[in-house]
């Protein structure tokens, strides 16, 4: 039988003194350590969602020495079924969470069959997913030790996709999608480069702080690193991007989430819904973050040729003067 929220409250009120109570009062609410934990025992992450079935379509997995980030850089780019390695797809960037890599996206969200089971399923628009090191806490943005994951992507990942034939030029337009920390990283960089630059941004239980004494340590360099960065300040600079934002109801990061999508307009799509900050949320609204990438990564449609202008009544053509022996023209008639 599965624990209630009901059942753990009057139990424990039977079988813990008032103190204990209480302690389990402040641990729901976050006060205490051990929220997760509790969390999942009433059920909170349950979301009933799993990765599906189907495999994800071919990918390669490369390295570049990046002067942006001061080391060599790997990534892995995952095609749809129907494409191949070299398919001329738009792009939609992934980025990890702390501790993560350009694995992330597979190991943690299990994004690539989430792709490919949409795309095989139609109708949606087939694009490539492309996962790339970040560095473990850089959080998407320059450090004070130069470290710079924006320029990273900017100039160089983009440019070496490019040189595999997807739609990376300077005037393609691609995605962002992250989760946690690469969550607020999704949001960070379609502030930074704007609509010009980027189609969609999709956040997964962004790691969004209010202040920097909230901030995880090592999150930001100072307080000023923070106040740069503070995607409350920043929310005009996502006009013209479409944005779309998930968090679970029991995710840490719920509150200063709902209270960010607040002040994006037009209100982004997504949604707060049951879950934490772990897989099986992710699991449960990665379909409808494909579905919105695909629909704004798509190809606009080629512009249908003008038709042919109406040819004017075909007229013979005007008869050349004859020309006598020696060059000069005969008379026409008497």
């Amino acid at each position: 039988m599965s624990i209630s929220r009901r059942h753990v409250l009057v139990g424990g009120a039977v079988a813990v003194p008032v103190a204990g109570v209480a302690g389990i009062g402040l641990v729901a609410r976050g006060v205490l350590p051990g929220q997760s934990h509790w969390q999942r025992i009433i059920g909170d992450c349950d979301t009933g969602s799993s990765p599906p079935a189907a495999a994800s379509g071919p990918s390669l997995t490369g390295t570049f020495p990046s002067a942006a980030r001061r080391t060599d850089v790997r990534y892995t780019i995952w095609y749809p079924p129907g494409s191949e390695v070299g398919s001329a797809l738009p792009v939609c960037v992934a980025l990890h969470g702390r501790s993560g890599d350009h694995t992330f996206a597979d190991s943690y969200a299990a994004a690539p069959r989430f792709l490919a089971a949409e795309v095989a399923a139609g109708p949606t628009a087939p694009f490539a997913l492309v996962g790339v090191d970040g560095g473990d806490a850089v959080n998407w943005h320059r450090r004070s030790d130069g470290d710079d994951p924006v320029v990273m992507i900017s100039d160089e990942l983009l440019p070496t996709l490019a040189a595999k034939g997807l739609r990376t030029g300077t005037d393609d337009r691609i995605g962002v999608w992250g989760w946690s920390l690469g969550g607020f990283g999704a949001l960070h960089l379609a502030a930074v480069w704007g609509p010009k630059r980027v189609a969609a941004s999709v956040a997964t239980s962004p790691a969004i702080w209010r202040t920097f004494d909230d901030a995880q340590p090592g999150t930001f360099d100072d307080r000023a690193d923070f106040d740069r960065c503070d995607l409350f300040r920043r929310a005009d600079s996502l006009v013209g991007v479409a944005v779309r934002i998930d968090c679970g109801l029991a995710d840490p990061f719920a509150e200063a989430s709902a209270q960010f999508r607040s002040l994006v307009d037009p209100a982004p799509e997504g949604a707060h819904a049951k879950g934490c900050h772990d897989s099986p949320f992710a699991w449960s609204v990665a379909r409808e973050e494909v579905r919105f990438l695909g629909s704004k990564l798509e190809p606009e449609p080629e512009p249908e040729p003008a038709p042919a202008p109406a040819h004017a009544p075909t007229q013979a053509p005007a008869q050349a003067p004859a020309t006598a022996p020696g060059g000069t023209a005969a008379p026409v008639g008497n």
